[in-house]
């Protein structure tokens, strides 16, 4: 027997630390090493007794040296990412987020299928109370920092907020930048000032989205730095840091300009977003124009800041929905801005590239260039036309996070959009995410811990499960292609995959669509006709096709066996978005649920998608492939057949068995105008009716 032992981390894996990935708000993880296509790497492990209820919109876990920690009803625990083993539980009897994290609403009857918790946002609007290093986790609990051992959970130190004890001042807003530990120096609680609450227990979520100000503690001896007020309070999700500096926004909460607006007050006319010396807590600059965000956002790589909201489902109802300011981190200099830009947040800065948010049934705004502003396009790979990048999901309580390769968010069931291929929205079906983000990923693996507790809807696997980058997996896709396009946009490269369960981009480029169509409409679609009802289907998983020839797997594993003529029509169908007209998601089975959908969704009642234009449009030569597999691999001479393209024959006596039971034929100079008419018939003295998996086309 032989012990291999390798220390350190995976090439590529990177970690997950507070809310937003990093102290900057990035909501990226680095890790590069987590791609599709996907599949199990384990599942089981831990269940949801040890999360906060799905509603509450808790903290996400965090990642940090191979060991993953969620935060419970009353506990930290930490697991391992490889394994999904338990490595420790702290109990801390009250964590202090009754009225936070889960309220009234919650009964402690988690096993019920009964509705439970109503949606609250949460950590979406408080943030998270907890943060992890390779070496401790952060607590904020009460008026203290509870530092635990990240290996084993034991308490190492406190460290207090204030000296005084009996000082009711509470641990708001928590960070950790290098070595230093940063502390919201009490929660701001307008409401408590103006006589709104009589107690600090009964102030509202917006009373505990901002603190009065910042006290910095080094995070090893607990030693206090410096501390500075705010003028107003900073906003918790508008408090970042990188690069030795830590940036906050410095203003009221709208719940706060509310209530001085009642009793006849005038708003406070010097907001700011300032910039302080992360070691000594010396102003560095400030800006004092244009503060309207609830959120920044901060690239340590490019040295930006983004002044901007975080308008979202199931956020605080006063997020900010527009506006976009970006400024030069080391003087404050603005380098764009964009006041009047619409879009859903939180905003990903993804290297180079702000990535927008999409709510349930609805469309992002696109992305822009971090460093200029301007919105960031790419190639339809149908049209050759360029158009804004999009992606789409169906429902979803949960806000999108990235990683290099990956975006990962809930769309229905668990889902994410592949950044390399752009294939659109693809779903890890039979599993449902979290209404915290849950989708993580780092170190080497997407973390997906089971944060169903309360949920009563019927998905068939309610597990924890760890995701790694499997290539002979299958993933399939709708694509937002063409939302921005015109109806009857010429369509020069296409694959048409006959029997496929959905669209899949392949590695050369081409974006094969499914036919028939299984959708609403929800993915761009060209013209298929002529397919008579005497045609059969067939379907097998990629995984059983031995040999596919030149072909790939997954483009082989499907098609339709039957004779007659395929009339190709090369007009773009735009996609459409869809809600369906009934759906028992959690927010429909809401008692008195008054929740809206985007309104650019339609209800599939009323959806109806545009009728397919056919254009006479000017003669181009094209290469046309076609892909053929015999499913039930038949000996020489039974499925014997000839092939036309444009009324010509291509392909005459046309055995598959002697091509091994898979083909590909490619054929140039084939003149499209109008149409693609491709034509399958049987040879004389075949057994069996001709097999088709696919047609690529591509002009010339």
């Amino acid at each position: 027997h032989q012990l291999i032992t390798r220390e350190g981390a995976l090439p590529g894996a990177a970690d997950w630390t507070h809310q937003y990935g990093d102290i900057g708000n990035t909501v990226k993880s680095d890790d590069s090493r987590v791609r599709a296509p996907l599949g199990v790497l384990w599942f089981g492990g831990s269940s949801n007794m040890d999360v906060l209820p799905r509603h509450g919109h808790g903290p996400p876990e965090q990642v940090v040296g191979g060991r993953l920690f969620i935060q419970g009803m009353h506990s930290v625990s930490a697991r391992d990412v490889y394994t999904g083993r338990v490595i420790w539980k702290h109990d801390f009897k009250d964590l202090g987020t009754f009225g936070i994290y889960y309220n009234e609403t919650y009964e402690d009857t988690p096993l019920s299928t009964a509705y439970n918790q109503k949606h609250i946002p949460g950590a979406n609007g408080r943030g998270t109370n907890y943060i992890a290093t390779e070496d401790a986790v952060y607590v904020a609990l009460k008026g203290e920092c509870q530092m635990l051992d990240s290996r084993t959970g034991e308490l190492k130190k406190t460290i207090k907020l204030r000296d005084e004890a009996k000082d009711p001042a509470q641990w708001a807003f928590i960070g950790v930048l290098d070595d230093l530990l940063i502390g919201g120096d009490d929660f701001a609680h307008f409401s408590l000032q103006t006589g709104t609450a009589k107690s600090r227990a009964a102030a509202p979520i917006e009373d505990l989205s901002a603190s009065g100000g910042l006290a910095v503690f080094d995070r090893h001896s607990g030693k206090l730095l410096w501390r500075v007020k705010a003028r107003h309070s900073f906003l918790h999700n508008g408090i970042v840091a990188g690069n030795g500096r830590i940036y906050c926004i410095d203003k009221l909460t709208k719940h706060a300009e509310n209530l001085l607006e009642r009793r006849g007050k005038d708003l406070p006319k010097d907001y700011r977003v300032v910039s302080l010396d992360a070691r000594s807590g010396k102003v560095l600059w400030e800006q004092e124009q244009d503060i309207f965000g609830t959120w920044l956002g901060y690239s340590k790589q490019h040295d930006v800041l983004l002044q901007a909201g975080a308008k979202a489902s199931d956020r605080l109802s006063t997020e900010v929905g527009d506006g976009m300011i970006a400024y030069e981190g080391k003087t404050g200099r603005v380098r764009w801005q964009d006041l009047r830009r619409v879009y859903t947040g939180p905003c990903i800065l993804h290297n180079e590239l702000i990535l927008t948010g999409a709510n349930s049934y609805s469309s992002s705004s696109g992305a822009f260039s971090l460093l200029s502003g301007e919105p960031h396009f790419v190639k339809n790979p149908l049209t050759g036309n360029m158009e804004p990048w999009r992606l789409n999901r169906t429902y979803g309580c949960n806000t999108i996070i990235a990683s290099e390769h990956l975006l990962t968010y809930r769309s229905g069931a668990a889902g994410f959009y592949d950044l390399d291929s752009m294939s659109g929205t693809s779903n890890l079906g039979g599993f449902k995410s979290g209404c915290t983000s849950n989708l993580v990923v780092a170190n080497g693996v997407l973390n997906a811990p089971d944060y169903t507790r309360t949920c009563s809807c019927a998905y068939q696997n309610q597990t924890s499960l760890a995701l790694i980058h499997m290539p002979e997996m299958e993933m399939w896709s709708y694509s937002q292609f063409g939302l921005d396009g015109k109806q009857g946009d010429r369509i020069l490269h296409a694959g048409i995959n006959f029997g496929a369960p959905g669209n899949r981009r392949a590695s050369d480029g081409t974006l094969w669509l499914e036919h028939p169509h299984a959708g609403s409409g929800n993915a761009p679609q060209l013209g298929v006709e002529g397919i008579g009802k005497e045609v059969t289907w067939f379907r097998r998983h990629s995984s059983q096709i031995a040999d596919a020839g030149k072909s790939q797997p997954w483009i082989a594993a499907s098609g339709l066996i039957g004779e007659g003529e395929i009339v190709i029509t090369p007009s773009l169908r735009r996609p459409l978005l869809v809600k369906p007209v009934k759906k028992s998601d959690d927010d429909d089975d809401k008692p008195d649920s008054k929740k809206k959908t985007d309104a650019k969704a339609k209800s599939a009642s009323s959806a109806v998608q545009e009728p397919l234009l056919k254009i006479d449009y000017p003669p181009l030569q094209h290469t046309v492939r076609l892909h053929f597999s015999d499913p039930d691999q038949l000996p020489p001479g039974e499925r014997v057949f000839n092939v036309l393209l444009q009324g010509k024959t291509v392909l005459e006596n046309f055995d598959l068995a002697k091509e091994g039971g898979s083909a590909i034929r490619e054929f140039k100079g084939i003149v499209i105008g109008s149409d693609l008419r491709l034509t399958l018939k049987s040879a004389s003295g075949s057994k069996t009716k001709p097999v088709l998996s696919g047609v690529e086309f591509k002009a010339e």
